[in-house]
């Protein structure tokens, strides 16, 4: 499962565009490119939420991306904020893994993002704690039990509603 993964970075810039600030388990060329397929996205769903997913294919590199949309509150920037994306990237044989492992993905990304949001400055040298943050995603040792102890949560919590309506 997830036999080659990487992530990308990608923050928005005014003056070079959208730009991969940080990534891991791919060539530059292909962050390069995944930030500019990732950002052409965040911004049509910048108008409309402040955060989102999705799964998007990399056709030219068979590869496959889910890809976690934020913004980040900058006073500098156009707007205000700034677009980012964080994409976790696998082989494009794995895309339907990417699907069922989409709520973990999310989880975790959510919580990098905060990270981001947190130590994140426009045009400066990313810190270790957040470059950490981002790789932390990388090393998740088994989806499969993060994806088991979820059903179980979801299971437990439909059992006590249905418990609840009896009495």
């Amino acid at each position: 499962m997830f036999e080659s993964r990487g992530i990308c970075l990608a923050i928005f810039d005014e003056e070079a565009g959208p730009t991969s600030i940080y990534f891991k388990g791919i060539d530059k060329e292909t962050a390069d490119k995944i930030a500019l397929k990732t950002m052409v996205g965040a911004v049509v769903l910048s108008h409309h939420v402040n955060e989102g997913e999705s799964i998007i294919p990399i056709q030219e590199e068979q590869k496959s991306a889910f890809v976690y949309y934020f913004s980040i509150a900058d006073e500098k920037a156009r707007g205000g904020e700034r677009i980012g994306t964080l994409s976790f990237v696998v082989n494009k044989e794995e895309t339907d893994e990417l699907y069922r492992f989409a709520p973990i993905l999310s989880e975790h990304s959510k919580r990098i993002v905060q990270d981001v949001k947190k130590y994140y400055i426009h045009r400066q040298q990313l810190l270790q704690v957040l470059i950490d943050s981002v790789d932390s995603i990388l090393s998740i040792e088994d989806f499969e039990k993060e994806l088991i102890k979820k059903q179980k949560k979801s299971r437990f919590k439909i059992t006590l509603k249905r418990e609840e309506k009896i009495w």
